[in-house]
């Protein structure tokens, strides 16, 4: 059975980390390793906004995977991500490297847990190969991550499928 590490970046409470562990592992039946936390990585970092660069920063991260047993890391962090094309972002991930992070900076209220779960199973899914879809699906494309907490929590079938066949 494959690991995934679940590395907490910066004031991330741990059990919000124990959490997401246990609906992964339900979700993708992989084994999840929550490791210590990391204070920053400031090599990523840009300390004039409080903002991780996400290309930085996935390419740390490769670093942690420690092959043979851990085959996928996603980090989460309090902190805002950018990319080129975005100014801030909830989530990215990259199939090659299976690295990915997820940002709770724009997360509040009752529903910041479900938020986080499905951002997080939506950059999972993109480290397995699964792109974005057009059905009413975890894996489809929001302009925005106001749009994405409006995502479903599930898989289309065509989705669910590809990750079937991904995942042996």
């Amino acid at each position: 059975m494959e690991t995934l590490k679940l590395l907490p970046l910066g004031l991330v409470d741990r059990r919000l980390c124990l959490m997401l562990a246990r609906a992964i592992r339900k979700k993708f039946g992989c084994r999840v390793r929550v490791a210590k936390r990391v204070e920053r990585l400031d090599a990523a970092y840009r300390h004039s906004c409080g903002q991780y660069s996400v290309d930085r920063l996935l390419r740390l991260l490769a670093g942690y995977r420690e092959p043979p047993n851990i085959e996928r890391v996603l980090a989460v962090t309090l902190d805002q991500l950018f990319d080129k094309s975005q100014d801030v972002i909830a989530g990215y991930a990259h199939f090659r490297s299976r690295v990915g992070v997820v940002s709770l900076s724009h997360l509040v209220g009752a529903k910041l847990r479900r938020r986080m779960v499905v951002t997080a199973f939506h950059e999972l899914a993109h480290m397995y190969g699964l792109t974005h879809c057009k059905n009413d699906c975890l894996m489809r494309w929001r302009e925005s991550s106001n749009e994405k907490f409006g995502l479903p929590s599930h898989f289309c079938r065509k989705c669910a499928r590809q990750l079937r066949e991904v995942r042996g």
